[in-house]
């Protein structure tokens, strides 16, 4: 970067190359951010992506739980989810038609 003096006396600040540096670098930091909003914006759309049945009972079934109850205690505790299987089985398999019961998911026994 150069220093010259401008018509007023005042020193001017730019490139060698006579262009201003510092307007360039705020509108990159300005378009970035614009980008890192889009991207969250788009992200934040997206449905979530979860696991077909028999893998999210088959992870749960890794758990020990053997109830709904127990279920929603594990869940509260916030240790080891998985953003692959739903918060609410029952309600996410039920509409895609393949839940069967709380004891089938978490223990495999009909």
């Amino acid at each position: 970067m150069t220093r010259k003096p401008s018509a007023d006396g005042h020193e001017e600040h730019g490139d060698a190359d006579g262009t201003d540096a510092e307007p360039q670098a705020r509108y990159w930091r300005v378009e970035r951010a614009r980008l890192d909003r889009q991207h969250s914006r788009e992200v934040l759309r997206r449905k979530p992506r979860h696991l077909p049945y028999a893998g999210a009972s088959a992870f749960a079934m890794t758990l020990g739980l053997s109830s709904q109850d127990e279920w929603n205690e594990w869940l509260e505790l916030g240790e080891g989810r998985t953003p692959y299987c739903p918060s609410d089985p029952e309600t996410y398999y039920r509409a895609q038609g393949t839940w069967i019961s709380w004891k089938a998911f978490l223990t495999g026994e009909l």
